[in-house]
């Protein structure tokens, strides 16, 4: 890690806690896990909704995101809406570095698997976990990224196309987003398209929110991901 991430860390005292699941019904080696990354003002608990809908078929490895917020919650950058949102990029980087630094823990602490690892998350986490398996492909097997967007600065960091290629991506929005709205999801699907990734794309009448029906279209996708494993 970095010396300006690990300075960031130490300024605002971040740290990454977790809750860890195994499969309820393991019949693999290494089980399939989701890590989920909640979104801003948030905690590790979230996104549980989707754990329990497949906990038979993938552990489930839940992350809090390392900043405590004033008003209550976590988040994984400080923003402000000027009106449009003002990102601390810095602090999105340490973010995204410390996410690599905890995989790479939990794929020995676990005995996971990284071709079972399913980055997934929501408005900030999508943002954090896009950073994420974008530049280490190797730590995943696949990402879905909820009412997320690409980092301006990740996309200079990103791995090899070949690398990039085995990747599976969803990406989830809702149309009437008005946090981030939904020309983000545009841009993210045609610049994941011009990278190569495996791409499924959906779009839900909804705003910064994950309605039911995305619930089970995520739950259906990752499914069909291990079984054509």
């Amino acid at each position: 890690m970095s010396l300006g991430a690990r300075k960031i860390m130490s300024e605002y005292g971040m740290d990454i806690q977790h809750l860890f699941q195994s499969a309820t019904e393991a019949n693999r080696d290494a089980s399939p896990v989701l890590v989920l990354l909640h979104g801003m003002g948030g905690d590790k608990t979230d996104l549980m909704s989707l754990g329990s809908m497949l906990e038979a078929q993938f552990g489930v490895l839940s992350v809090r995101a390392p900043i405590i917020m004033p008003e209550g919650g976590h988040s994984w950058y400080n923003v402000r809406f000027a009106p449009g949102p003002v990102i601390d990029l810095e602090q999105a980087e340490a973010s995204r570095l410390m996410m690599i630094d905890f995989l790479n823990d939990a794929l020995q602490r676990y005995k996971l698997e990284p071709d079972g690892v399913f980055l997934v998350g929501f408005s900030q986490g999508a943002i954090i976990a896009a950073g994420v398996a974008l530049t280490r492909p190797d730590l995943v097997a696949g990402l879905v990224m909820m009412s997320g967007r690409i980092l301006s600065p990740v996309k200079t960091q990103v791995a090899s196309r070949a690398a990039l290629e085995r990747l599976n991506v969803l990406v989830a929005h809702g149309r009437d987003d008005q946090r981030l709205p939904v020309f983000h999801a545009h841009e993210t699907r045609d610049w994941l398209e011009e990278l190569g990734v495996n791409l499924s794309y959906q779009e839900y009448a909804g705003g910064h929110e994950i309605v039911a029906n995305e619930y089970r279209d995520v739950a259906r996708w990752l499914l069909e991901r291990i079984d054509r494993a």
